[in-house]
């Protein structure tokens, strides 16, 4: 598991460095803005690292954010849902222009389903 940590971590910063300068510019107007990185990576059932271009994040001014990535047919020979989060990898989730929290899940059901939410308030 340790092995995956560096690269998680190097994907997920290259996650948030995509995205567009314009989405961004959009939350110093005033209102929430929904912004879409190109990639986001999450782990499969079995712990190994999954990029995915389907997720969405939200920033609103107060610097309240929310990162959603989900996906399909992952790796999941555990045969049950397998959870990680901050207090089981020790990753910190970086939302863009709002910064990191230790907020977040993965969450990959025993079919291969995954969802990743990241919070920051």
């Amino acid at each position: 598991m340790k092995k995956f940590i560096i690269p998680f971590v190097a994907l997920f910063v290259v996650a948030v460095s995509l995205i567009s300068w314009r989405s961004t510019s959009s939350l110093k107007a005033g209102g929430g803005v929904s912004i879409y990185p190109e990639i986001c990576a999450v782990f499969d059932g079995d712990g190994a690292i999954v990029t995915l271009d389907l997720s969405n994040s939200t920033v609103t001014p107060s610097g309240n954010g929310h990162i959603k990535c989900q996906a399909s047919g992952l790796a999941n020979s555990t045969g049950k849902a397998a959870k990680f989060n901050y207090e089981n990898t020790g990753i910190e989730c970086f939302i863009a222009g709002v910064g990191y929290t230790q907020d977040w899940q993965n969450t990959v059901s025993a079919s291969g389903n995954s969802t990743l939410q990241c919070h920051a308030n």
